[in-house]
């Protein structure tokens, strides 16, 4: 079983339920490594626990990596490349910034996109919250120039700058380094800009990706195998993305879903880990490896929750 974090830090405005606290993070991996054999990605199998990180916060380096290493623990980390270094966020965590730490007093956010613009009424939380969301998945399909009209749009609406929070800082070069030489570390590529890349051309698709990959290679000197679509859904990425990563020297690349898609080589399933402790976790978690996905269903956070 393969399963993934993204953040491990206590996160307020946590809609994608992206999250898992410190003191829920070493229960975890506790209660794992007392039940199964945790094993690096190039050894991943049913009966053993895989931990893979997605997008390159810096809070890897600073609270699991520490953590990791003096408990002897191997893991993986998926690092989006555009933000290495960079006191600027990632595009999918400055939208919570702007859209929920920004100007209370506007009773509406207009955004001017190419073909249409729109007042969002940002009153309440929940008129904030459709916000967005809805900005998300435009997000999610848009390319770099359009992406960035948008978030200009915010800050203004916002009246915040570009310069982000430390919490969601991203690894600097020198850190990708120290990882990429610890053994216990595997470093793979999930693009340039974290896109939805299933709605691109191919053309765009490669940008992303082959960028993504010589970026690592450069900084760390070492050849980049593994691949994660971000966002990592049925139609977050298609057979063109796959022949690409096989031309570009991928050997094996994995999503967000629990089933196998069609290539059991380039649709590697991974399970999303909960912000959950205790008996609460060790049964969702067992229920997980005995594969029983009505409880998962059941058992998944539908509403977003502030932690």
């Amino acid at each position: 079983m393969i399963v993934l974090y993204h953040k491990v830090a206590r996160l307020q405005h946590d809609y994608n339920s992206l999250g898992v606290t410190p003191k829920n993070f070493r229960y975890q991996i506790e209660y794992i490594k007392n039940h199964y054999d945790i094993v690096p990605l190039n050894q991943a199998r049913e009966d053993a626990v895989t931990i893979t990180f997605d997008d390159g916060f810096r809070d890897f380096y600073t609270q699991v990596y520490p953590y990791l290493s003096q408990n002897d623990i191997p893991a993986t980390i998926f690092i989006a490349t555009a933000k290495i270094g960079s006191k600027e966020e990632l595009w999918t965590s400055e939208l919570l910034r702007l859209i929920f730490s920004g100007n209370d007093s506007r009773l509406f956010c207009r955004l001017k996109m190419p073909m249409f613009s729109y007042d969002f009424p940002t009153q309440s939380l929940e008129e904030k919250i459709t916000l967005y969301h809805a900005v998300r998945r435009l997000c999610m399909k848009s390319e770099e120039a359009v992406l960035q009209s948008i978030l200009l749009q915010l800050r203004e609406w916002a009246g915040m700058d570009s310069i982000g929070r430390e919490e969601y800082c991203f690894l600097t070069e020198e850190e990708i380094r120290i990882l990429a030489n610890n053994p216990l570390v595997t470093l793979g590529a999930h693009t340039c800009s974290h896109i939805s890349l299933g709605a691109f051309p191919k053309a765009y698709q490669e940008q992303e990706i082959i960028r993504s990959k010589e970026e690592l290679e450069r900084i760390t000197g070492k050849e980049i195998l593994y691949f994660s679509y971000p966002f990592g859904q049925q139609y977050d990425y298609n057979e063109e993305t796959i022949e690409i990563l096989k031309h570009s020297g991928f050997t094996k690349a994995y999503t967000t879903r629990l089933q196998i898609g069609r290539n059991r080589t380039y649709e590697i399933p991974r399970a999303a880990m909960p912000n959950l402790g205790g008996k609460e976790f060790d049964i969702w978690f067992e229920e997980l490896m005995q594969g029983r996905a009505g409880y998962m269903c059941r058992h998944r956070q539908e509403k977003p929750v502030a932690y």
